[in-house]
Formats: structure tokens, C-alpha cells, sequence
């Protein structure tokens, strides 16, 4: 799990500071289109989420016991990102990466998914 929590930690926080500092970047590369001045408050936004998450990630690396809970929560992120990612796709847009986020984000919900069944199954008396 501290592998896969170092990872996340890493990606979303560059992914993060990016959005935080430079939005209009982060949006043309993954949607190929151009932000107005409302949804660079939205994306920033995004950002500051995206780093709290990374924070999170960063803060329970060590952990062994009690992170059901965050890897549930990572699960979905990981699940919902990829198919908002793919729904963007469909709805016409299409950044250089795109493909590559959609593709890592379902690449990280199956790895969380392998470490929360073998954790349960690590977890029965």
C-alpha cells in the first residue's frame, strides 16, 4: 500500500500545483480547449483538492492498519476520474493527454482494488 500511496501522493500533487498555478495548461492538455476566467477559479479549486488528496496520501504511507477507508475512498476517485475522463473524451473533447490520464487513473483504481481485496482477505480471522 505505501507504494501505491506514494504514487498517487506524487501524481496528484504535481497534478495538483500545476492546476493551482497554471490551469489553462492543465486544461488544454487534457481537453485541447482554451479556459475562461470563471472556470480557472473551478480548476484552481480542483487543484487545491487535488493537493489535500495528495496530502493525505503522503500522511498515511506508513500505515498498516485502519486505511479501509482511504483506500475505498481511492478506489472511486480512481474509478470516477477515469470514466469523467472518458465521458470528456465522448463529449468531443480531446487533449494530447487525455488518453494517458484516463488510462493511468483506471490503471490506479484496479491496483487499489488488488490491495483492498488482498487486505481484507489479510484482515478475516
Amino acid at each position: 500500500m505505501k507504494a501505491f500511496l506514494t504514487v498517487t501522493a506524487v501524481f496528484e500533487g504535481a497534478t495538483g500545483l500545476i492546476l493551482l498555478l497554471v490551469p489553462s495548461v492543465v486544461v488544454s492538455v487534457l481537453l485541447g480547449a482554451a479556459l475562461n476566467e470563471p472556470g480557472e477559479v473551478i480548476a484552481r479549486l480542483a487543484g487545491v483538492a487535488l493537493l489535500t488528496l495528495s496530502i493525505v496520501c503522503w500522511s498515511y504511507r506508513g500505515e498498516t492498519q485502519n486505511i479501509s477507508g482511504i483506500s475505498k475512498s481511492l478506489l472511486f476517485y480512481n474509478i470516477v476520474a477515469g470514466s469523467l475522463l472518458i465521458y470528456t473524451y465522448i463529449s468531443g473533447f480531446s487533449g494530447m493527454g487525455l488518453w494517458p490520464a484516463a488510462i493511468l487513473h483506471f490503471v490506479l483504481g484496479i491496483w487499489c482494488l488488488q490491495l483492498f481485496r488482498k487486505q481484507l482477505r489479510h484482515d478475516r480471522p
